[in-house]
């Protein structure tokens, strides 16, 4: 006759806080998946200036990590924009350089809106399917 025997675990709210401290097991590896999407965001971000691409960035704290670009047009280009009008805030006139390199001055421009380009998402994509 077999004799069946209990089998039990006793998990220490201790433990549980060390592995998910960003130095534990849990924190390491979420740490690793993160800095894994922004570099892999960092490379799909479009370029023009670089400061986008350069805002990418990882934050961690005990329970989750994030990946953030955090320029003031990240939202408008990962999740597209409609066409809008751009007036200065600060200043009385907007001043921009073309792409031929001369600066121009206007009080005013219509943004014709883009299409959503989700860098960050198929970033974490990519990582999750590697």
């Amino acid at each position: 006759m077999l004799l069946m025997a209990a089998v039990s675990i006793t998990i220490y709210e201790e433990a549980i806080r060390a592995i998910l401290a960003p130095t534990g097991d849990a924190g390491r590896y979420l740490r690793s998946l993160g800095d894994a999407v922004a570099t892999a965001a960092s490379v799909q971000a479009p370029v023009e200036s670089g400061r986008l691409r350069a805002s990418i960035r990882t934050e961690q704290t005990a329970s989750k990590v994030r990946v953030v670009a955090d320029t003031t047009y990240a939202a408008a280009v990962h999740e597209g924009a409609k066409p809008h009008v751009i007036t200065p805030k600060r200043a009385r006139m907007l001043r921009f350089p073309t792409k031929a390199g001369e600066v121009v001055f206007a009080p005013k421009v219509n943004h014709p809106g883009n299409a959503p380009n989700p860098f960050l998402l198929r970033a974490l994509q990519q990582v999750v399917r590697s």
